[in-house]
């Protein structure tokens, strides 16, 4: 997966929830901010165009994601977090 490139998002809890989207790193957020926008969805919804904010920070080697809602005229912040996700290092497998 590449920035800007389109992907397709799922999760494993909700096998319908799956979208189409691109991802973009903001330039000159603070805290930084990854873009996800949705370019189009399997199901019949109205999200297409729909951009989703995440800001995020790397924390002694584990990266937290955190999705916000954010007014275009205000900076994020980790208080007006929807979801937080935190990625660390899996064990090598034998």
């Amino acid at each position: 997966m590449e920035l800007g490139e389109r992907t397709r998002a799922s999760t494993d809890a909700r096998p319908d929830f799956q979208y189409d989207t691109t991802f973009t790193l903001a330039e000159g957020t603070d805290p930084p901010e990854l873009h996800a926008t949705i370019l189009d969805s399997p199901r019949t919804t109205d999200s297409e165009g729909e951009l989703v904010v995440a800001i995020y920070e790397f924390d002694d080697g584990t990266l937290n994601l955190t999705v916000v809602d954010k007014t275009e005229d205000e900076p994020a912040s980790f208080d007006d977090a929807i979801a937080t996700y935190r990625f660390e290092k899996a064990p090598a497998r034998d």
